[in-house]
């Protein structure tokens, strides 16, 4: 059975749901049964082996030249990259998207309370994060590590710790991915070393804002109630219930407008939480990231 070669570490909430639906669409990528495997990243799955994650999610690998693992939060979790080195070596192709840091969390934010899961205000969920997550479950912990997730540069060092900088191509969400998609995929073909389908359509957009039509049926979804531990044994096999659960989800969320930030606020979160990271990763990757800051 083949094996991953190509992973998309993150970061979340930066356009990784529609880069996954269009590489679906190129013939010589493989894309795992469902997005987020979550196999490098969660211990429970994890001690399950190595042959349960490629026959879980990469039975169906056929030809393909690429086989990719789309979870963002492995960029994110401190013991993915010496599991994924300690799995499958150091010949891995890595895609990093980043997104300006407060606009991430907001999203991811937004998302947890849409969830029913967040209820309390913005700056107060950011001032009591570290609490938080001290004593935090796998699920908490990926929900409310709102500031964590957007600190980019120690993530993106652990990483280069354990594999060759050639290995990664790291965008940046407002300049190389939201101005032109279609340059985006070439550029990202290219770097997997294949070629750009005529017909691959490229502006595929997904993960808009969104709120449940039933609040009840969505807090259910979230949550490791008992009903979702009798649907668990009822359904044990994984893909097949994230894709019940996601077909539940998309018919339950309606498109809503976002509320978005005001500048002030956003400047305030951003010399608090983001500065000193920013400039950390400013230094590391060469490049000019004023963009998240003006």
């Amino acid at each position: 059975m083949k094996k991953p070669n190509f992973f998309c570490l993150g970061a979340s909430k930066s356009g990784t749901t529609s880069i996954y639906k269009v590489l679906n669409l190129h013939p010589e990528i493989f894309v795992s049964s469902f997005k987020e495997p979550h196999f490098f990243d969660n211990d429970s799955n994890f001690s399950k082996g190595l042959d349960w994650y490629l026959s879980s999610f990469y039975k169906n690998v056929k030809t393909e030249k690429i086989i990719s693992d789309f979870t963002p939060t492995y960029l994110y979790n401190k013991e993915a990259p010496s599991r994924i080195k300690n799995t499958f070596g150091s010949d891995l192709k890595f895609m990093i998207i980043l997104r300006d840091p407060v606009e991430r969390a907001y999203s991811h934010y937004l998302h947890t309370k849409r969830d029913g899961i967040e209820k309390k205000s913005f700056l107060e969920s950011l001032e009591k994060e570290k609490i938080r997550l001290i004593k935090s479950d796998f699920l908490s912990n990926l929900h409310y590590s709102y500031i964590s997730q957007s600190k980019y540069f120690e993530m993106i060092n652990r990483y280069f710790n354990f594999f060759p900088r050639s290995n990664f191509k790291i965008y940046i969400f407002e300049e190389d991915f939201n101005n032109n998609d279609t340059l985006f995929f070439e550029d990202l073909f290219k770097f997997l070393n294949l070629k750009k389908p005529k017909t691959i359509k490229t502006d595929i957009r997904t993960n808009v804002a969104s709120k449940a039509r039933i609040s009840f049926l969505k807090k259910v979804l979230s949550s490791n109630s008992f009903l979702v531990k009798i649907f668990k044994i009822l359904i044990p096999s994984i893909p097949l219930r994230r894709k019940i659960r996601n077909t539940i989800q998309f018919f339950n969320n309606k498109p809503v407008r976002k509320d978005s930030l005001d500048n002030s606020m956003k400047k305030l979160i951003f010399e608090k939480y983001f500065k000193e990271d920013v400039r950390s990763l400013e230094k590391f990757l060469k490049r000019d990231l004023s963009v998240w800051n003006k």
